[in-house]
Formats: C-alpha cells, sequence, structure tokens
C-alpha cells in the first residue's frame, strides 16, 4: 500500500520510545509514549493508537484506530503524549446480547505514524467477566477462520441474517438501453457477441507486450462502461442515432433497427 491509513508526509523524523501501559481498572487504561524530532526541522507528529484483540471469538479488524494526538515539535525537542482508553475501545457490539460487551484476554496496544508504520507495542490483560453471545460467535467467526481474499460462506452470511434465508437476486437488465453497462449485456447472445467485438477492438488498441494483467484491466474498464460512451470513445465514428439502431438489434426489435438505418 502506497498510502496507509494515517499516511502523512514530514520533512523530519520521529522516534517513538519510552512506551508506558498502566491499568486503571478492570477496563480502563492509561498509555504514555514519548516522541523525539530527531531531524533538523520543526514539525508536527499525529501519534496514532490502535487495538489489537489477540485472541477475539467473534470477528474484528486486525486492529482499530481508538485515539491520536498532534503533537508539535522542534528539533531535538522531545514530548509525552497520553491516552486513556476506557471500555468502548476495547468492547464490541454483541448481536445476541444486543449491548456492547468486553470479552476477557489479552489487548495489544500499538502506537505508529499510521496503521502500516506501527513503531512501539505492549499487551496487556483485561480480566473481564463478559462472554460472546453463541449467536455472535456463529455469525461472525473470527477472521482467521476466513480464506482471505474471500467473502463468507452462505451458512455464516445467513447466520448474520439471523438465521433467515438468503435473498434470490434479481437480474433484470433487460431490455438493453443508453445506460447498460457492456457486462450486461452477456444476458443475451446478441449483447455477448456485441460485447466480444467490442473487446476485440479494444484488444487491438493495445500494444503487443501480451501482459495478461493488461488485458484483464482492458476488460474490466470495457465491462464497466455504459453503452452510451461508445459514441465518445469512437471519436466521431458512431453516432447517437447509430446506437439507438444497435440498441434495437440488441434488444431483438429488428423493424426498428431497420428503420432506425432507412
Amino acid at each position: 500500500v502506497l498510502f496507509p491509513f494515517g499516511h502523512g508526509e514530514t520533512y523530519t523524523t520521529f522516534d517513538y520510545g519510552d512506551l508506558q501501559v498502566d491499568l486503571i481498572d478492570v477496563s480502563t487504561v492509561r498509555v504514555k509514549v514519548t516522541i523525539t524530532n530527531s531531524g533538523s526541522v520543526t514539525a508536527s507528529e499525529i501519534v496514532q493508537c490502535y487495538i489489537h484483540d489477540v485472541e477475539s471469538s467473534v470477528y474484528r479488524p486486525e486492529q482499530e484506530l481508538k485515539a491520536f494526538a498532534k503533537k508539535p515539535l522542534k528539533p531535538g525537542q522531545s514530548s509525552t503524549v497520553e491516552f486513556t482508553l476506557d471500555k468502548d475501545a476495547f468492547s464490541f457490539y454483541d448481536v445476541g446480547h444486543q449491548s456492547w460487551i468486553i470479552e476477557a484476554g489479552d489487548f495489544e496496544i500499538r502506537l505508529g505514524a499510521s496503521s502500516r508504520d506501527i513503531r512501539v507495542r505492549e499487551t496487556i490483560n483485561l480480566g473481564s467477566v463478559e462472554v460472546s453471545s453463541a449467536r455472535a460467535r456463529d455469525s461472525h467467526p473470527p477472521f482467521r477462520y476466513h480464506v482471505r481474499g474471500r467473502g463468507v460462506s452462505d451458512e455464516v452470511f445467513r447466520c448474520m441474517l439471523g438465521g433467515e434465508e438468503l435473498p434470490t437476486p434479481v437480474v433484470d437488465v433487460w431490455p438493453f438501453h443508453h445506460n447498460t453497462l457492456m457486462y450486461e449485456l452477456q444476458h443475451s447472445y446478441m449483447g455477448s457477441f456485441f460485447r466480444r467485438k467490442v473487446l476485440d477492438t479494444a484488444f487491438a488498441g493495445m500494444d503487443d507486450s501480451g501482459d495478461p494483467h493488461q488485458r484483464r484491466l482492458m476488460e474490466a474498464l470495457v465491462d464497466h462502461t455504459p453503452l452510451r460512451n461508445l459514441v465518445v470513445f469512437s471519436q466521431g465514428n458512431l453516432l447517437f442515432e447509430d446506437l439507438q439502431v444497435i440498441i434495437h438489434a440488441l434488444n431483438m426489435c429488428f423493424i426498428n433497427a431497420i428503420l432506425g438505418i432507412w
């Protein structure tokens, strides 16, 4: 990722150190960290505090931003940044209990300059007595049980809906019109044929490197193009009147198409 969440440019560098994490009570934590401007330019650093639930029984993000503070520092100057994290920072909404709860276990406190630039971290243990409900565990299983890059299964999604049957997707793209996307043409034989001709024309205009990634990108661009944009992309070779004739033909209205030609 070139610009991760929380990323910011600066003309200097900042060092993080002397992290202190103190448990005030069962669900309140005080966090202190010292930052130092180790560069030669006066600048401000935005210190970001993230929470990571080490062993959650339900799905939670890898880390959650819970606090941040902006601290201006001169070259060589150090300052202490302090955060107080309460129950809201560690809890999640349990769909079974219909309330916010904190599970007992380890939580990692992470501080850094962005979500991908964590400088210091420390783990604490919260001794909560709250337990997640069976419905929460079944409907939102932990991320470690998921296959990265894929969505949840139909069974898990059904649990998220409270056990209800999944609605059947309704695809209604007929009749085609000026705002129809190219990929929607695949619902008819004529549409699939026309889409393939447009793709062949687009591929012919590419270089001869044969890069499959470039071809997939071009295919995605074409598929998400509305029919009306073909007039613009044709550089004057296709008029809106011509496009209307094509749409009539795609909709199997051949008489209207012939009349449009005349």
